[in-house]
């Protein structure tokens, strides 16, 4: 386009746009908000040579209106695709839906990097800790630096003994599935984890077993931390669980269960509250997890 003079270029935009012609040959100019509600059509070629979000913006030239319209990223058979042209090419394939800017934004950090926040460099090695962690580790040295640096929070101990986990049959991809271990283990409120839960179900289907085990941990985790739990174990028969000593949960109520349901619940090395459990199974370890945890009233339930 830019060798071409301003009346040349606008005959043929006039052109295309009055469909004139059928064909508009150009460079990737275009995905700098181009609108022509009747493209429905859009060959990208060389596309491993493009961007993330150059190939979203391409992608959105086409379809602007209400007829169908399609999208096609050609690759030359003799190419071998590096990892992260793959992986473009994959999130472009699998965000396709209205509203995909954000998580295509997401996806785009994670594959290029952050770049050098007080630098010139404009990509960074985020993907070797991931996003969430980056940010936070961001997060941290910028609190430091401005002299607020609060006291760590503890993360809860929760040890059950039950399988959970992502199956690779489930999620193939390695990298998602860490992705996915990621923003579990740092979700912060029962209803993050519904969140985390409800995205792996539109993803991948049906979420086995030891997936939805995974999503429960994190959603009772999320409990422990509002309640102040600081440990809630498995041990021979019982569940034993022990309050941080800064929990707003008042230990009067303890002493109350432990008086009014003895078969239940007891005291063991001095504040720490033992939960006969009713069987052995995972099912029902989990069960009497939840209901123990419930019992805190942390205004999410599990």
């Amino acid at each position: 386009h830019g060798q071409m003079d301003e009346e040349t270029l606008s005959g043929a935009m006039d052109d295309f746009a009055a469909r004139r012609a059928d064909i508009l040959l150009c460079s990737a100019i275009i995905e700098a908000g181009l609108d022509l509600p009747n493209a429905n059509t859009i060959l990208v070629n060389q596309a491993h040579r493009f961007g993330l979000a150059q190939l979203y913006q391409l992608r959105g030239r086409v379809g602007r209106d209400r007829h169908r319209a399609y999208a096609y990223f050609l690759v030359p058979k003799d190419v071998a695709l590096t990892k992260d042209a793959t992986r473009r090419l994959a999130v472009l394939e699998e965000l396709t839906e209205l509203g995909s800017g954000f998580r295509i934004a997401s996806h785009d950090l994670e594959i290029r990097g952050a770049g050098n926040l007080l630098g010139k460099d404009q990509s960074g090695q985020i993907h070797q800790v991931g996003y969430e962690l980056y940010t936070q580790l961001l997060s941290e040295a910028v609190e430091e630096i401005s002299g607020n640096v609060s006291a760590q929070e503890e993360e809860p101990d929760l040890d059950l003994r039950v399988p959970a986990f992502l199956p690779d049959d489930y999620i193939g991809e390695a990298g998602e599935r860490l992705e996915f271990y990621r923003k579990l283990s740092s979700a912060k409120t029962v209803d993050a984890a519904d969140e985390i839960e409800l995205a792996l179900l539109d993803r991948f289907g049906r979420l086995p077993v030891p997936a939805r085990v995974l999503c429960d941990l994190a959603r009772m985790r999320a409990a422990m931390r509002a309640a102040g739990v600081a440990e809630l174990k498995r041990g021979d028969g019982s569940l034993f669980l022990a309050l941080s000593a800064h929990s707003p949960f008042d230990r009067g109520k303890l002493v109350s269960w432990v008086t009014r349901e003895r078969k239940i619940f007891s005291f063991v090395r001095g504040e720490i509250l033992a939960m006969r459990l009713p069987g052995q199974d995972p099912a029902e370890v989990l069960a009497a997890a939840k209901n123990l945890l419930n019992r805190f009233g942390t205004g999410s339930s599990i």
